[in-house]
Formats: C-alpha cells, structure tokens, sequence
C-alpha cells in the first residue's frame, strides 16, 4: 500500500490526485522491473501482455514505385 499524502491539487478532488499518483509511482516500478531484465525476457513480458507483439512485421517494398502520386 502506498502512502500519498495530500498534494497541491485540489480539484477534482484530493483523492483522485492520490489515485493518479499510486498509478504513476506502479507503472514507474514496473518499467524499472523491465529495465533490469534481459531482452529476451523484457520481450516474452511484453508477449504476455499483447500477443501480437512476438509476430516479426512483413517486409514492404517501397523503393519499387517512383510515382509522385499514387
């Protein structure tokens, strides 16, 4: 549990402000967690999060058409 004091904002209202940075000071964890990882193992992380990332791209070709305007 995170203890977030009162902070300069006021509005909306104090407890959304505490909100935000419980949720900024997770996410600032987890990139540090990533940070100290392997490639490989950073990459297999964010597999697990979103499937399509493990997918190599198709190659596009776009030196074969020279026209201006397709």
């Amino acid at each position: 549990m995170t203890q977030t004091p009162d902070g300069v904002f006021v509005r909306p209202h104090p407890t959304l402000w505490r909100l935000a940075l419980c949720f900024s000071v997770l996410y600032e964890i987890m990139l540090i967690y990533i940070l100290f990882q392997t490639v490989h193992d950073a990459r297999q992380l964010l597999q697990n999060i979103d499937p399509k990332l493990g997918v190599p791209l198709p190659d596009k070709d776009y030196g074969g058409s020279c026209r201006i305007y397709d």
